[in-house]
């Protein structure tokens, strides 16, 4: 194959699979047990013009701590930015998701609405942006890494995390690491498994995240 039908390929590729949508009922999946405390907003608008960041998730009710080991940092507001397996994450994207925090708390119409210590962010990536990582403790933030596939990362506005979603725990967060282009047939049988075992409701999310990996990993 030439270098220029390679790069048509990547480019059809990135028009044919809609990683976005897939995301948001991976997310949707992994939060299920919390579900009834948890509000879900795709692509929440922050003016009247095209600026939305790609996930917002509410908290609806205080004291109640998600199960779940990707929420653990949640608190009343977080923002989610998800950076697909054809997208870049870097220092300036890192930057511009606290902008959209920023964005985000100053919305309501009253002074101080929503709290900076209520708001969070989460960035998803499929693997480990270590040059990005390295950016910010060169730049004065602290990385740390809470678990597998979990860094946090401190002294900024907000509490922030960075989820890497290749390296976390294969039994538990099924659904995100699916979203890759780097599935083997083992991992693809038990995600399939797993939707087998879903509710109805459920199991409409699963189909749509099962569509996008089957379309990127069709070899």
């Amino acid at each position: 194959m030439t270098k220029e039908r390679a790069n048509h390929k990547t480019a059809d590729e990135k028009e044919i699979i809609q990683w976005h949508p897939a995301f948001y009922c991976a997310i949707q999946l992994e939060f299920r047990e919390d579900a009834e405390y948890l509000e879900f907003s795709e692509e929440f608008n922050l003016t009247e013009k095209p600026l939305a960041i790609d996930m917002v998730i509410v908290k609806k009710k205080d004291g109640v701590q998600v199960k779940n080991c990707l929420g653990h940092i949640f608190k009343r507001h977080n923002i989610i930015e998800y950076k697909s397996p054809d997208d870049h994450l870097d220092i300036d994207v890192f930057y511009k998701t606290i902008a959209y925090a920023c964005l985000y708390k100053a919305l309501p119409k009253h002074v101080d609405e929503i709290s900076a210590e209520e708001l969070t962010i989460t960035i998803v990536r499929d693997t480990c942006p270590v040059k990005l990582l390295r950016k910010l403790e060169k730049s004065g933030f602290k990385v740390e890494k809470k678990q597998a596939g979990i860094y946090y990362i401190s002294r900024n506005l907000f509490d922030t995390q960075i989820i890497v979603a290749d390296q976390l725990a294969e039994d538990e967060q099924v659904w995100l690491r699916s979203l890759t282009k780097r599935l083997t047939p083992a991992q693809y049988k038990n995600v399939v498994k797993q939707s087998e075992q879903l509710a109805e409701w459920e199991r409409q999310l699963a189909e749509a995240v099962i569509q996008v990996m089957t379309k990127a990993n069709v070899e």
